[in-house]
């Protein structure tokens, strides 16, 4: 989901950028929750937007260490991420996602599936 969000209005080099730091000083939904928001905007701010990244990400951790019973409850996921939970976490492979790679992710998915 944190990907999900961090991929919003740019590329998924910019995310790549960022990755590694961000999920090693953040480990867990609960370190995310209960961070510093400005140490969170400066591994961001690469990406831009970093501030509106960082309370998000934020928000959207608490949310997530609350409990949730559907992924839509949680604070900033959208169309995406919502199809990538289907497919990542539900091992749904029988959705149509509008993202161009969710489309070719799963149309591998079906070809290997059927070897």
């Amino acid at each position: 989901m944190v990907c999900c969000v961090m991929l919003n209005l740019t590329t998924r080099k910019q995310v790549d950028g960022v990755r590694e730091e961000l999920f090693k000083r953040y480990p867990s939904p609960v370190s995310m929750a209960f961070c510093c928001e400005e140490e969170l905007s400066q591994i961001l701010k690469p990406m831009g937007m970093q501030n509106k990244r960082a309370s998000t990400l934020k928000h959207l951790s608490l949310d997530y260490v609350r409990g949730f019973r559907n992924p839509k409850e949680l604070y900033g996921i959208g169309q995406y991420a919502m199809d990538s939970w289907e497919i990542f976490q539900n091992k749904n492979y029988n959705i149509n996602p509008a993202d161009k790679v969710l489309k070719e992710y799963l149309k591998e998915k079906n070809n290997v599936n059927k070897i």
